[in-house]
């Protein structure tokens, strides 16, 4: 029964067993040996693993095609990375590829540097990205596109019909109103890497049309385009304006063959499979050169240079969920690095890293000629009543960028009614233009103010007088030195902090993009802060009210010309710490970290997890905390008593009604939470705006516990000011409530770079990104302090971090974390005692820092450590 041909005799009345095929292998003549990357997660299997091809998959099975293999008993997915003559691995065991599963390359050349280099800048591995830039293949998809590029049907294969009288208009719009927007066109053009940071103007559809303009260029350039929104309701705002330059979507077309064409396609994890798999493939086949979508766009398989930009940088929505945790910002500066391309970050308020990145370029800016400065002042003086547009062509970057001058002339000021303040941009141009090395003249303002009554800043030691109101008001016509002197030494637009900036993987030195003043006063609405110092002064007798008098009468009358906007926070309930006497949050004395309440404890830091026992308030020297418990039900029930008969439209996620899309122009109250507020439809389709916009509740800032909780908030209250009406219509926005002064001051002056730049002065302090390189290391504990020694960041090299304030521990915390939601009873003994810490490095080891966090998960889940372990490169949020 051992021969050859033995077999295995069966029972009377069963059929025989069949014998298996004896399959032979020929290994390819060329490379026979395919490096392949498995849809394997494991940390510590990360690297290509090595197949045989067989000879009959030769010229099928190229670098880039997804393959089926065995892998340890079962079979897995892969790309082939590369094919190669030789391996490492004895022959003996070394297994053959069963089946090549896609007939066209899936993932190019570029690609697969891309994909690698962004696995190395984040910690995680190659098969990590390929799971989220790679949708799961639908075969019926493959068949269709496989005839495409047969020829069968191949759509415009990357030809695009531009209306070039739209792209004209879009290029005198972007040269008009921002000041390096020459520099930013011929980036687009062509001519190597670049980086922007675009501050946007105001306005329901103008971040979109500018945006829109970018891609159209890149596109005429014959480069591709790139570009990554928050949500869905700013990927379908991107494509009508994309429609408006003679763009067309990606879709099916109407001939007999049921092919597909189009200039630019959606890529989002919310389609549907066989949808996202066809735009993947659309544009790794180069059928289109746009791609716009959400997050998931960050990884559109496009070739050579182009534009790869982003929408809200600092949106949650942008950092990724699943290992490496990749944010998609620097995944798309890395690209554009890697590309050759031309990196945009536009936004509303700037984040914390785009002001670092553009801080670089300020240390380095060119000695000042005053007589060349006061020179280009008195031109802007002297063409200040002539058309905007021609202001804007005359006058010369190159000298302006030379002389280190951000901003244009200043408007003249307008003085408002009824002796009310309303801070245009005159204010904020003196402020912006005035000369900020003169520290001497900022002391000497200080120490003329300690004699007057003053309040301190939130979270700063600066102070101001209590009358500023009144001195604005005595200023407003006093010459522009004289008010920039006066007002710097309260806020500025540059960081006071000497702030390193360097290049790493996915950050570095940028260009800041800035809307001209005399632009930006056309377009932005009137806007007040209604707090109690101004409520005052106004003689308002409901100080302390949600809804004052004063924004009563004022709302009342934007309703007889059409609807307004009540921004209220999220719906929900949340709980923070206060100071019982002044109200400020409370923080942590030793990281500013918010603190939390622990059962039968005293309170503790949420960052590093210190007690916080003797706790005092650095601005009140209080001692008791109070509990703060900020909620949005009930808003409509309210405002109904202020103003009755008049309909009201109530849109937030929570609500049963979810989220209103459009609302009519006509009289009607409209209360939103953010990133829910409605369009407002005119008669003839277009999209129209808000009559006044009331901020409630501006309060609610000062108690969220996020690193960038006060640049969220801005963002938020800068998308609901954007639908307001401008000025000259009568627009006007209220912002009721007490909040950070540096908030209310960038959202008057429509100016993010003042909070940008005091959140980053407060960072290089405290020691937290983008001014240094921040990691969150969760699992259990004992895993953590394990990796956190081996790290060097106990007790070894990176023990200490250098700030503004002296020598730091490197490390905050641990502190304890909940089990995560979707743990099971078999985890339970696995999650226990579970930890998060954070560790801080300068920027210049972020590679390095990345390198060591890998190193030490991978050896953790190869030994079979018990208890979880993980790590997180640029959180969006230490807690």
């Amino acid at each position: 029964m051992s021969e050859p041909q033995a077999e295995q005799l069966a029972l009377a009345g069963l059929a025989p067993r069949k014998r298996r095929k004896t399959v032979t292998h020929t290994p390819a003549q060329e490379n026979p040996i395919a490096q392949v990357v498995l849809d394997v997660q494991a940390t510590h299997l990360g690297q290509a693993f090595d197949y045989l091809i067989d000879e009959k998959f030769s010229e099928a099975a190229q670098p880039g095609v997804m393959v089926r293999v065995r892998f340890g008993g079962r079979r897995v997915n892969g790309i082939v990375w590369n094919r190669v003559s030789e391996s490492h691995t004895t022959s003996s065991a070394l297994r053959y590829i069963e089946r090549v599963m896609t007939p066209d390359v899936l993932v190019s050349a570029s690609m697969r540097r891309d994909i690698t280099a962004i696995a190395e800048s984040y910690g995680g591995t190659p098969a990590n990205i390929l799971r989220l830039a790679v949708p799961p293949r639908v075969a019926k998809v493959d068949k269709e596109q496989h005839l495409a590029m047969a020829g069968t049907w191949a759509g415009s294969r990357g030809r695009v019909k531009l209306d070039e009288d739209e792209l004209e208009k879009g290029s005198q719009r972007l040269r008009a109103s921002y000041d390096q927007a020459v520099a930013l066109q011929d980036a687009l053009s062509g001519g190597g890497f670049a980086s922007f940071v675009v501050d946007a103007l105001p306005g329901p559809d103008r971040w979109a049309c500018d945006l829109a303009y970018m891609a159209s260029q890149s596109l005429k350039s014959r480069r591709t385009a790139v570009l990554v929104l928050p949500t869905m309701r700013e990927v379908n705002d991107i494509a009508a304006a994309l429609r408006r330059f003679g763009l067309k979507p990606f879709q099916q077309t109407d001939a007999t063959h049921g092919g597909f064409n189009g200039d630019f396609a959606l890529l989002a994890a919310a389609m549907a499979p066989s949808e996202r798999y066809r735009s993947y493939l659309a544009a790794a086949s180069g059928q289109v050169r746009c791609v716009i979508g959400t997050r998931a766009a960050m990884y559109a398989p496009v070739e050579g240079p182009g534009l790869f930009a982003i929408l809200e940088d600092a949106a949650y929505q942008n950092a990724d969920g699943m290992m490496p945790y990749a944010a998609a910002r620097g995944v798309l500066r890395l690209r554009a690095k890697l590309h050759g391309g031309t990196f945009v970050a536009m936004a509303n308020a700037r984040s914390a890293t785009s002001e670092w990145e553009v801080s670089g370029n300020l240390n380095h800016t060119a000695p000042v000629d005053n007589a060349e400065v006061d020179a280009i002042e008195n031109e802007c003086i002297d063409t200040a009543d002539s058309d905007r547009s021609e202001n804007a062509d005359s006058l010369n970057s190159a000298q302006i960028a030379a002389v280190g001058i951000d901003h244009s002339c200043a408007p003249a000021n307008e003085t408002a009614a009824e002796g009310e303040i309303k801070r245009d941009d005159v204010h904020a141009d003196a402020v912006a233009g005035a000369k900020r090395e003169n520290m001497e003249a900022v002391d000497q303002s200080k120490s003329n103010n300690d004699k007057n009554p003053s309040e301190p800043i939130l979270e700063t030691g600066e102070t101001y007088p209590l009358d500023r109101a009144d001195n604005l008001r005595d200023v407003a016509n006093a010459p522009s030195s004289a008010l920039a002197q006066a007002d710097d030494a309260i806020f500025s637009t540059e960081p006071t902090c000497h702030v390193e900036v360097c290049e790493t993987p996915v950050s570095g030195f940028s260009t800041a993009v800035h809307p001209l003043p005399a632009v930006l006063e056309d377009v932005s609405p009137w806007v007040r802060w209604l707090n109690r110092d101004e409520l005052s002064r106004l003689a308002d007798p409901s100080i302390g009210a949600r809804v004052p008098h004063t924004a009563v009468r004022v709302l009342s009358q934007a309703l007889e010309n059409g609807p307004i906007l009540f921004s209220i926070p999220h719906d929900g309930i949340a709980e923070v710490l206060s100071c019982a006497r002044c109200h400020r949050q409370a923080r942590c004395p030793r990281c500013t970290g918010p603190l939390q309440r622990v059962r039968g404890g005293a309170p503790r830091c949420r960052w590093c997890g210190a007690p916080a026992s003797d706790w005092t308030c650095p601005h009140c020297h209080g001692k008791r905390m109070s509990v703060v418990r900020v909620g949005a039900a009930g808003t409509a029930a309210q405002l109904q008593h202020l103003f009755r008969d008049i309909p009201m439209v109530l849109s937030s996620p929570s609500q049963r009604g979810g989220i209103v899309e459009w609302v009519p122009d006509r009289p009607l109250i409209v209360i939103a939470t953010p990133e829910a507020e409605p369009r407002v439809r005119t008669e003839d389709g277009s999209i129209g705006h808000y009559q006044a916009v009331a901020i409630l509740d501006a309060w609610t800032s000062l108690y969220a516990p996020g690193v960038d909780a006060r640049i969220d908030a801005l963002t938020a209250w800068m998308r609901a000011t954007s639908m307001c009406a401008c000025r000259k219509d009568g627009g006007e926005v209220l912002l009721i409530g007490e909040t950070d002064p540096a908030i209310a001051e960038s959202l008057v002056q429509w100016d993010s770079r003042i909070l940008a730049a005091r959140e980053l002065d407060e960072r290089a302090e405290t020691g937290l990104s983008p001014v240094f390189a921040v990691a969150c290391v969760w699992g259990r504990r004992e895993a953590v302090m394990e990796t956190l020694n081996n790290i060097g960041a106990v007790t070894g090299d990176w023990a200490q971090v250098s700030t503004e304030v002296g020598e730091l521990p490197s490390v905050l915390g641990p502190v304890p974390i909940a089990q995560p939601r979707t743990v099971d009873a078999r985890e339970l003994e696995a999650t226990q005692d579970r930890v998060k810490a954070v560790v801080r490095v300068p920027q210049r080891l972020r590679a390095e820092l990345a390198k060591r966090l890998h190193t030490e998960v991978a050896r953790h889940v190869a030994t079979r450590t018990p208890g979880e372990l993980r790590f997180q490169l640029d959180p969006k949020d230490l807690i």
